[in-house]
């Protein structure tokens, strides 16, 4: 597509951020049709920049659309995770409330196997 010198000019360019008429292009400054030829492929150039300038602002859009969305699955990850401690204190409770009906029965049987009130057993 591009000349193997000229391209590597424009890559070089691109790369080190330099003005575009430097010397290496002075003698385009006095042939119009090189000058033309330049302008061109300073356009596609830019071009191409202004492609993968508007590539970064879709990639960024994503970026921040999958930070949204993180913040949303982490604030229904603290919602459940609220939801398992209460779940988990109430459950507790009620083994506690098992456990002491549990030992009550346990007596209760206990105390009408062995009576303690007769001697001499």
């Amino acid at each position: 597509m591009m000349p193997g010198n000229l391209e590597s000019w424009l890559l070089n360019y691109l790369a080190q951020g330099i003005k575009l008429f430097t010397r290496d292009t002075g003698h385009c400054r006095r042939d119009t049709g090189v000058t033309r030829c330049c302008k061109r492929y300073r356009e596609e150039a830019f071009g191409v920049a202004a492609v993968l300038v508007e590539a970064q602002g879709d990639m960024i859009n994503n970026i921040e659309t999958h930070v949204s969305n993180a913040t949303d699955h982490i604030q229904q990850g603290v919602t459940a995770l609220q939801n398992a401690r209460k779940l988990q204190k109430n459950s507790r409770k009620w083994m506690c409330y098992a456990i002491i009906l549990l030992l009550i029965i346990v007596v209760i049987i206990v105390v009408a196997v062995i009576p303690p009130w007769k001697k001499g057993a």
